[in-house]
């Protein structure tokens, strides 16, 4: 249902981008074009640079992986960083293309696992003294990214704030993924009435258990703001980045133990400032 509902949302705003660019081909004169904010001149190019925060999330067969699964009431945003640079070139005075290369990290946050790993022994006291052991596995995903036909459509109802509507495809590379595992063990204390916890944290890297590539869509808002009396305009940005492709290698969950090949697909944003020349 939830992919019906992003695909209507994707047409919608190319709808609006269709028409923003349309009326205002109509509208705009010679005299017009030639008082455009700068970096808008059909023919013209940018390019730039921007730095930002992640907030990712796995989605199991496109349901968030947290509405699953019984996290105790833990958050699931893996959050991290994104760092990019970007070339534009400006088609018309409404429509320009752009290309990304760029690193960012998404992931997921507190996937409980119940099944018998490493720490065996923890589970087995655990059994024997009636209490319980759990796994909860934060995992950071690196990514690098190219994104060679970012379609812009810059919607210039300002002078010097020119927000845009941001949509294309993404290619992604995993070039490195992380496991910080903390186990968590509760024993029942038969002889004071308590329960003993125990927690360790570990570190593993996990590239086998993931997929190398990961194809997805880009949606977003970006907000050029120009300076006066300098050579750049700030940029900001926000985009949400739909992965499609399945990058479940070896995965196993408390509610989906059975079956280790369940699809997990990547659900990213990304709110992002740099500056463009």
């Amino acid at each position: 249902m939830k992919r019906y509902s992003f695909k209507s949302l994707v047409f919608a705003l190319m709808i609006i981008g269709v028409g923003a660019f349309s009326v205002n081909g109509q509208q705009m004169s010679v005299d017009e074009e030639e008082d455009l904010p700068t970096g808008n001149t059909p023919g013209t190019f940018n390019f730039g640079g921007r730095v930002g925060l992640t907030f990712g999330t796995f989605k199991w067969n496109q349901v968030k992986l947290g509405d699953a699964s019984n996290n105790e009431g833990r958050r699931n945003s893996r959050n991290g960083f994104a760092l990019s640079g970007f070339f534009t070139y400006h088609l018309t005075s409404t429509l320009s293309v752009r290309g990304e290369l760029g690193w960012f990290q998404t992931g997921h946050a507190n996937v409980l696992h119940r099944q018998n790993g490493p720490n065996d022994i923890l589970a087995e006291i655990a059994e024997l003294r009636g209490g319980s052991w759990n796994a909860y596995h934060t995992y950071t995903l690196n990514y690098l990214n190219l994104d060679p036909v970012l379609v812009v459509n810059p919607l210039n109802i300002l002078e010097r704030l020119n927000p845009h509507l941001v949509i294309g495809p993404s290619f992604a590379w995993n070039i490195g993924s992380i496991d910080r595992r903390e186990i968590r063990t509760e024993l029942d204390n038969n002889n004071n009435g308590g329960v003993n916890v125990i927690n360790t944290v570990d570190y593993e890297m996990v590239n086998s258990e993931f997929n190398g590539f990961d194809f997805g869509i880009n949606i977003g808002l970006g907000v050029p703001y120009a300076i006066e009396s300098m050579p750049f305009d700030l940029v900001f940005d926000v985009r949400y980045r739909w992965g499609l492709s399945n990058i479940n290698q070896g995965i196993n969950t408390s509610f989906a133990a059975d079956q280790p090949n369940t699809n997990l697909n990547t659900s990213t944003w990304t709110m992002s400032v740099g500056v463009q020349f």
